[in-house]
């Protein structure tokens, strides 16, 4: 019987936020620092990725930075948004009251 084989993510336990500086085409990387899982994208013709993105996580940070604003450019004047910035684009999500 062949024995499961354990995959191994490179992963930064210390040090700063923010993708690493180099991975691999399909390579996968983990930053414990700010909970993103970062994807090598593309390849350089030498199996180096021409892109590292972000892929999963990451969400304690964006929300941390996050407002409440009542807006007023083509909504209702009572309307409230959450403001978030998702790869430097300012994002508002509407948000509603309800009971469970």
């Amino acid at each position: 019987m062949d024995h499961p084989r354990t995959i191994l993510i490179k992963r930064r336990r210390v040090g700063t936020a923010g993708a690493p500086s180099s991975l691999n085409n399909g390579e996968l990387a983990f930053n414990e620092i700010d909970e993103t899982l970062y994807y090598g994208k593309g390849d350089d013709g030498s199996g180096i990725a021409t892109n590292i993105i972000a892929i999963a996580g990451g969400f304690n940070s964006l929300i941390k930075d996050a407002s409440v604003e009542t807006l007023t450019n083509n909504v209702s004047a009572s309307d409230e948004y959450l403001l978030i910035t998702v790869n430097g684009s300012r994002k508002a999500i509407r948000l509603f009251d309800f009971t469970l």
